[in-house]
């Protein structure tokens, strides 16, 4: 048997033997845990700029949770998530586990 179809989203080389999906408490927990353990490792890909970093990726979904925070959301509100697959939708979706609020997907295909 090969390995899982999730598999294609690891960064080249890893081992997919060696990620347990259901070993975190949450998602957002996870990413936090592993943004302070290795900021520098890469988190997310995109054809155009590249490896996002793990720390990058924390520091630009603290900085969009900042932007909604101070345009008067609250922990609980509801955002409509709706762009295409993309670099900037994944820091969006993450920016609102920061803000305790579930993304809203709009109905098309989500991350």
């Amino acid at each position: 048997m090969g390995p899982p179809a999730w598999a294609v989203h690891l960064p080249a080389g890893m081992d997919p033997g060696g990620v347990d999906l259901l070993a975190e408490e949450s998602l957002p927990s996870a990413w936090r845990r592993r943004a302070e353990e290795a900021p520098d490792r890469p988190a997310l890909w995109s054809a155009g700029p590249g490896w996002l970093t793990r720390g990058a990726l924390e520091r630009a979904s603290r900085r969009v949770a900042g932007r909604f925070h101070r345009a008067g959301l609250a922990p609980g509100d509801r955002v409509l998530c709706s762009a295409a697959s993309s670099m900037e939708l994944v820091v969006d979706l993450r920016e609102r586990q920061h803000g305790r609020g579930g993304p809203q997907p709009s109905g098309h295909k989500v991350l």
